[in-house]
């Protein structure tokens, strides 16, 4: 499949300039395979891809898995909404927001908190594609987007430009995302049961009036420097909130290689040094490395270059 082709095949409104689209056959994890990776561009805070899966009724939902493609620059935000298949895709859906593990790229899982059955005919999973990014390839290194496949019926795809409505893509390209099943005794909890809120717009005005009066607490760009380090570097972060924070390090395959956790975030600035060193206190090879900040603000990232 052609570039060209690619671009032709997406049905999208005037409004998005342009939908980005590498078809090169890329071999998922776990024998699923891919037509190529999509992204969104030009980039920024507000735009979304959503996918509409029909899920077998009395089963619990453990999540959903998708396709992510570059780990230094990750799908972080995914949510889910109870539907009917006849609905359109809407932003001020109320929303409960999964947790995605570790980034790597192929399949990785966002889970709910605890096993949920939904009531609705299909549930729609909202990704957020994570600013600052453009899609210029395939893997490590080549920008956010997500997998996709070609002529395959799985749940049908849709797209928002800035946060403003959905349009749907060809029927023929289909989101690489699909629900995670969960067989444990534990009794799954009504979907309708758990916390919900709404998108928030951060490129616009909130959603809720009440959140107009009060801009979100973000947590700011992760920096790290000198970079690249030998072997020494500080990573720093700026939170909007105090709270927690969990910092981990990876390596280009998605591993954890090194971790800390901070009971007490100052709002404002705070920085964590890092002697180049693994958990068991073992230098890291040289290489392309994943800073990852989650606090009570969110979560954010940078790449460290380490160099010996």
């Amino acid at each position: 499949m052609s570039l060209q082709r690619s671009f032709n095949r997406l049905l999208v409104s005037a409004y998005l300039t342009a939908l980005v689209v590498l078809s090169s056959v890329v071999f998922a994890a776990r024998g699923s395979e891919l037509a190529g990776v999509v992204g969104i561009s030009p980039e920024g805070p507000d735009n979304f891809f959503v996918v509409r899966l029909t899920h077998q009724q009395g089963m619990s939902i453990a999540g959903i898995e998708f396709y992510n493609n570059d780990p230094l620059h990750p799908i972080q935000e995914v949510y889910a909404a109870e539907v009917d298949t006849d609905e359109v895709p809407r932003i001020d859906r109320p929303v409960t927001q999964l947790s995605v593990e570790t980034p790597s790229e192929g399949w990785i899982a966002a889970t709910f908190a605890e096993p949920v059955e939904f009531s609705g005919s299909a549930l729609d999973i909202y990704l957020r594609m994570p600013a600052g990014s453009a899609r210029t390839g395939s893997g490590i290194g080549g920008g956010a987007g997500i997998g996709y496949l070609d002529d395959v019926c799985m749940g049908r795809s849709y797209v928002s430009y800035g946060g403003r409505s959905f349009s749907a893509l060809a029927s023929d390209i289909a989101l690489a995302v699909r629900i995670s099943y969960t067989a444990g005794k534990r009794e799954p909890r009504p979907f309708d049961q758990l916390t919900h809120t709404e998108l928030n717009l951060r490129g616009g005005d909130s959603i809720r009036a009440a959140d107009q009066s009060q801009p979100r607490a973000l947590l700011s760009e992760v920096r790290v420097h000198p970079n690249p380090t030998n072997p020494h570097a500080v990573i720093e972060f700026v939170s909007g909130i105090g709270g927690s924070a969990e910092i981990g390090i990876h390596d280009s395959r998605g591993r954890l290689v090194r971790q800390w956790r901070i009971q007490e975030v100052s709002v404002g600035e705070n920085s964590v040094r890092w002697n180049g060193q693994d958990n068991r206190g073992r230098e890291v090879a040289s290489g392309v490395y994943l800073v990852r900040v989650r606090t009570d603000a969110g979560v954010a990232s940078a790449k460290a270059i380490v160099l010996r």
